[in-house]
């Protein structure tokens, strides 16, 4: 758990950068049916207390957050702001029961491009070598290094600090080292970077996500509508920082999509939403094992729009996978099987 003095200095400190002094707001229903507002409130405990032991959950996760907010002070002092947040599957699984199953926290950083550049502008400044000290700036590449390198190197420097960098994912090292990543088709429209660490303190792992663009539309590059929800944890503007765990779930903020598959008991894909075939395979392949593990009861629902070439591609998947049903165990299948491909 966190320190209680380190929680009300790191509280001091971002309040002196405060530039408006509301409190978040909750969810706008106006695009949501009446039922998707009952299981909604049912799920956030509108109307009930927060059983004892998702408390806890959230608890821990909250005092996870706090202590990476507190970790990465060094990077607000030298003048990066930014919004946080807890996105995707920890949440999902808080919120639909299976707390039990959460492997890691996906927590994503919205920095704010005016700050980058003012950081850039001044990143020879003996403030901030002061802060960072030099070994940060010994690696920055001025001439070579595009923007998405170097806000890469500033959080991972911070990071590495205190955490152990389990990966790191950038466009840049994707295309070097060949790598096979889920946010392959993310990393060059929506995230700067992607830095997995752990603590050996903390019961989860954190995967770091640096976002270009707002929560609202890094959301919608979510290949499934049941991991379109999130939590505002840090909002710059009011620079606070949630630490109550009944805050924490009035606060979830979630798309009308993903209500409908905890409903229905669906895990939609809209395909429609995708630029290419590529991308549906991958998130088939390396994305949808994952969710199907915690929701084995939960049904496939591809979404193809009216685009003929998706069309044709789901028809073709589903037939696959309903032939693949009627063949013999896997240990049966010949080679010619073994390589069927849709």
């Amino acid at each position: 758990m966190i320190n209680q003095n380190e929680l009300l200095e790191a509280q001091c400190f971002f309040k002196q950068f405060a530039s408006k002094h509301h409190k978040p707001k909750h969810l706008n229903f106006t695009s949501f049916s009446q039922e998707q507002k009952e299981f909604y409130k049912k799920i956030t405990f509108f109307y009930n207390s927060i059983p004892k032991e998702i408390k806890n959950i959230s608890t821990n996760i909250l005092s996870q957050l706090q202590k990476l907010l507190i970790k990465l002070i060094p990077l607000y002092q030298i003048g990066f702001r930014y919004d946080v947040y807890l996105v995707g599957g920890s949440l999902r699984d808080l919120l639909y029961g299976n707390h039990d199953k959460i492997k890691d926290l996906d927590v994503v950083f919205y920095i704010d491009s005016k700050s980058i550049f003012t950081v850039f502008e001044e990143n020879t400044s003996l403030n901030h070598k002061a802060i960072l000290g030099n070994d940060l700036y010994n690696h920055i590449d001025p001439q070579n290094d595009s923007v998405a390198d170097k806000v890469h190197k500033f959080f991972r420097f911070c990071l590495d600090k205190n955490y152990e960098i389990i990966k790191d994912v950038t466009a840049k090292n994707l295309l070097e080292r060949k790598i096979i990543s889920e946010y392959v088709a993310q990393l060059n429209s929506a995230l700067y970077s992607v830095i997995k660490v752990k603590n050996e303190n903390d019961d989860y792992q954190i995967d770091v996500l640096l976002i270009k663009s707002s929560i609202e539309q890094y959301i919608k590059t979510f290949d499934f509508e049941i991991c379109k929800v999130y939590l505002p944890f840090f909002d710059s503007k009011i620079s606070s920082f949630i630490t109550d765990p009944v805050d924490f779930f009035k606060l979830i903020r979630v798309t009308p999509g993903f209500l409908d598959d905890g409903m229905n008991k669906t895990i939609t894909m809209n395909m429609f939403l995708q630029n290419e075939i590529a991308n549906i395979e991958m998130a088939i392949k390396k994305h949808l094992p994952r969710i199907i593990d915690k929701y084995n009861d939960y049904k496939l629902v591809l979404n193809p729009g009216e685009i003929e070439e998706f069309i044709d591609w789901k028809n073709k998947y589903e037939n696959y996978t309903q032939l693949n049903k009627t063949l013999p165990k896997k240990d049966c299948f010949n080679d010619k099987q073994k390589k069927l491909k849709i």
